[in-house]
Parts: C-alpha cells; sequence; structure tokens
C-alpha cells in the first residue's frame, strides 16, 4: 500500500471497485482520517471506542455516497471536510440517542435509590453525583454496554451469572473481567476529567 492517497485516489481506486484497491482506499481512508474523527467524538463527550463506532459508520455511510453517485469530489473541496460532517452528523444523531435512553434511566436509578436506602456508600455517592452533568459525562463516556454492565450488578443487584444471561456473555467469569475493565476505565475517565 501507499504511504499516502490524495482525495481524488481515494475516490478513484473506490470507484474502480476492485477488491485490492477498494481495501487500499478504505485503509488510507482509516490511516488518513480516523485521528481526526477520534478527536471530535472525544471532545464532544465521546470516548475512543465511540470514535471506532462512529468510524465504522462513517466509511459504510461513505461508501454507499460514492458508489451511488451521491457524492462528487469537487475540484476545491477536500474529503476530510466531507468525512468530519457525515461523523458530525452520526454523533450527533448517536447523542439524542443516548439523552433519551439515558433520561429514563436517571429515572430507574431514582426510583432505585428511594427503593434500596442500604445501596453501598460508593454506589450511593455514583447515583447522587449523576444528578450533576459532570458525573453523567463521565458515566455516558463508558460506554452503553458498559453503562448496563454496571446498572445490572449494582442497581438490579444481579448475580455474574445473570448478568452475562441477560447481556450475553459467554460466562460469569466473562461478566466479572469485564466489570473491573469498566470500573478502571470509568476511574481514569475521573482522574482525566479531575486533570490528576
Amino acid at each position: 500500500m501507499k504511504h499516502s492517497y490524495t482525495d481524488r485516489e481515494i475516490i478513484e481506486a473506490l470507484l474502480a471497485r476492485r477488491e485490492r484497491e477498494v481495501n487500499e482506499a478504505t485503509e488510507a481512508l482509516y490511516n488518513q482520517h480516523h485521528k481526526m474523527i477520534t478527536q471530535l467524538i472525544c471532545t464532544s463527550g465521546g470516548n475512543r471506542y465511540d470514535a471506532d463506532d462512529v468510524f465504522q459508520d462513517l466509511l459504510v455511510a461513505f461508501l454507499h455516497n460514492v458508489w451511488s453517485g451521491q457524492f462528487r469530489l469537487k475540484e476545491n473541496a477536500k474529503l476530510s471536510t466531507y468525512l468530519y460532517e457525515i461523523a458530525k452528523n452520526l454523533w450527533y444523531k448517536k447523542i439524542r440517542s443516548r439523552s433519551a435512553s439515558t433520561s429514563r434511566e436517571l429515572a430507574y436509578m431514582k426510583d432505585y435509590e428511594a427503593q434500596t436506602p442500604d445501596a453501598p456508600d460508593a454506589m450511593q455517592q455514583l447515583i447522587a453525583a449523576d444528578e450533576d452533568a459532570w458525573s453523567l459525562k463521565i458515566f455516558r463516556r463508558l460506554g452503553i454496554e458498559a453503562q448496563q454492565l454496571l446498572k445490572a450488578f449494582y442497581f438490579e443487584k444481579l448475580s455474574l451469572k445473570d448478568i452475562a444471561v441477560k447481556l450475553g456473555y459467554p460466562s460469569d467469569n466473562a461478566v466479572k473481567m469485564q466489570k473491573h475493565r469498566t470500573l478502571r476505565d470509568l476511574s481514569n475517565e475521573i482522574r482525566k476529567c479531575k486533570g490528576l
């Protein structure tokens, strides 16, 4: 593969629809634009996993637009600008979707807190802090799967085995490992936000 492709070369390779050229062009898109998209998502409340998801959706949308003829590279236009706009729209759509589900989840957590006054101190602090936009932003950075895992364990008080069944993990050991990683990620996000 070439080290760097021009915008025109990427488009021409995609339009050729030869497997090798398409693979090289999509790899060039990744190498040349993934960092920019990751920066956009991470500075807009997301994390690198969100950025990877958005970039994958962006590639699918972009390839569709190129192959269907909806996209044509204009003379003075940059491909990076077009990709940035697609990513921005995809990310805002994802945020709106999360906001709706997060509102429902916060209502559930408040109801749960009222029904379980003997919850662990750390979780009571997390629930109380969720009312604050700062902590909600940190919690959202974990991603939907991590949020579901923590809610199932701490709020629903499900066993590791029940969580594995509910969330589709292969075993309770896999849930235990993922919970450990998720708590580590949560701790890292808190440190980053506090500037530690």
